[in-house]
């Protein structure tokens, strides 16, 4: 009898299948070594392909589940739809736009193995064409939003990489294990993609868990590529702002205290990281797989490059029936440099 994975990442999707497929393979490259996992898929009845693929889907080294709905349900009953096919110890919501990097996993699972205390991990993400943060916890601003921290800033700066407990993160990579988020009554169907994450979050802290960001791995996330994704963001906000009054607290200027000091300790070396590499471009995505995603994004580096614009691509070769080949710098993903963007918020996204 094969054992229970340690692991159920539930992926949610509608259309996308480029993204999905790109996912897929990043998954499977990076599932050796780690905690044992199955992926489970929630279609929510899309209409590209999506379905044909997953009738005679390529091997994967893990398990594949494949779950279609009849009509779209949504990324909180998606989610949920997913959860309750899993006999695994944890749970992790993943996005199909997602691309995951050596390691991820387990350090996730080490960190909610580590202090019985933590209730959700999330995880430090990365934008793939500027290897800039995308999320590395959310804070509340001074009117009650949610919103992520240091959006854009360089990945490398101290101040994204520490290892600390938020009020939420975000549910484009949330682990949580399993008789928790049951216990919890599931993410709340009661939003409509958008912020069941921060919920799910605050109804975990309400239990007296924690909610930890991991830092010490990282993947990429190209965010908002579904059509109509903010479209009830306003309804969110309204339903998480009445759920929560009195308890949802303004904590940003706490971070900027926090990390003020950080920075003022280290200033030569945030005046090395602002003036380097400050106008580069860097793609993260294998560029060498057949599929029309990777087409799409070589077109797209062949005319920055022409332009003047600088540009750097993952080590590794482009698709073959892609011409003329770029002369833009091949570089390794973790190795990349980029420059330090602004430190202004931004509403969270998945």
């Amino acid at each position: 009898m094969t054992a229970d994975p340690t692991v159920s990442i539930v992926i949610p999707v509608f259309n996308k299948i480029a993204f999905t497929r790109q996912c897929l393979d990043r998954l499977d490259r990076h599932a050796a070594g780690g905690p044992s996992f199955e992926v489970i898929i929630v279609d929510n009845a899309s209409s590209d392909g999506t379905q044909a693929f997953f009738e005679t889907p390529p091997p994967f080294a893990f398990p594949l589940v494949y779950v279609r709905n009849d009509v779209n349900q949504g990324f909180s009953r998606a989610n949920n739809i997913g959860a309750r096919r899993s006999t695994a110890k944890y749970l992790l919501f993943l996005n199909n736009d997602t691309l995951v990097t050596d390691g991820w996993l387990d350090a996730m699972v080490r960190v909610a193995d580590h202090d019985p205390v933590v209730g959700i991990v999330g995880i430090k993400q990365l934008f793939p064409y500027t290897n800039q943060i995308h999320h590395t916890g959310i804070i509340v601003t001074a009117d009650g939003r949610p919103q992520h921290i240091y959006p854009h800033s360089d990945g490398s700066l101290p101040h994204v990489n520490r290892q600390r407990e938020y009020q939420a993160v975000t549910g484009s990579c949330l682990l949580i294990a399993r008789d928790l988020f049951e216990a919890v009554g599931l993410f709340d169907e009661g939003y409509r993609n958008g912020y069941e994450d921060i919920d799910l979050c605050l109804t975990v802290r309400k239990q007296g868990r924690s909610v930890v960001c991991c830092t010490t791995g990282v993947i990429y996330h190209y965010g908002q590529i579904s059509e109509t994704r903010t479209a009830d963001d306003d309804q969110n906000a309204a339903r998480l702002a009445a759920r929560w009054r009195g308890v949802l607290k303004t904590d940003e200027h706490e971070y900027v205290r926090m990390d003020r000091a950080d920075l003022e300790r280290q200033p030569a070396a945030l005046r090395r990281v602002a003036t380097a590499n400050r106008n580069l471009i860097y793609f993260a995505d294998d560029l060498s797989t057949g599929i029309a995603l990777s087409w799409v994004t070589t077109e797209l580096v062949h005319a920055l490059d022409r332009l003047g614009a600088e540009v750097a691509i993952r080590q590794g070769s482009v698709p073959t029936s892609v011409t003329p080949g770029p002369t833009a710098s091949t570089t390794p993903a973790a190795s990349c440099p980029s420059r330090k963007g602004n430190s202004s918020l931004m509403p969270p996204s998945r």
